[in-house]
């Protein structure tokens, strides 16, 4: 996923009110941005996910909150292995991530 842009949220994804993603591997989201929150991923309400695997968010934007992964409002994250988050930007808190409202890290490897 590369060069996408939200006038809002989520420039590269964007998962909201009760989502799962059981596996994401071998992503990469690269140079997306976003004018609100969440410039290569977000996620808002009740979203899960269970696996995340090798996923790489670079160089991506947020003219709000979490250049590069912006989690709000009870999103849970399982097991994260091989994650980065690089050279990625926010216009207010967490460059590189932003998490608020009942957000849960289970095991980041």
């Amino acid at each position: 996923i590369s060069a996408c842009s939200a006038e809002a949220y989520g420039g590269g994804v964007m998962a909201w009110n009760e989502v799962t993603f059981e596996t994401m591997k071998d992503v990469n989201i690269h140079s997306c941005s976003a004018g609100g929150a969440g410039g290569g991923l977000a996620a808002q309400q009740s979203v899960t996910f269970t696996l995340m695997d090798g996923v790489n968010i670079s160089a991506c934007s947020a003219e709000v909150d979490g250049g590069g992964l912006g989690a709000y409002d009870d999103v849970a994250f399982g097991t994260m292995k091989d994650v980065n988050i690089h050279s990625c930007s926010a216009g207010g808190a967490g460059g590189g991530l932003a998490a608020q409202q009942s957000v849960t890290f289970t095991l980041m490897d």
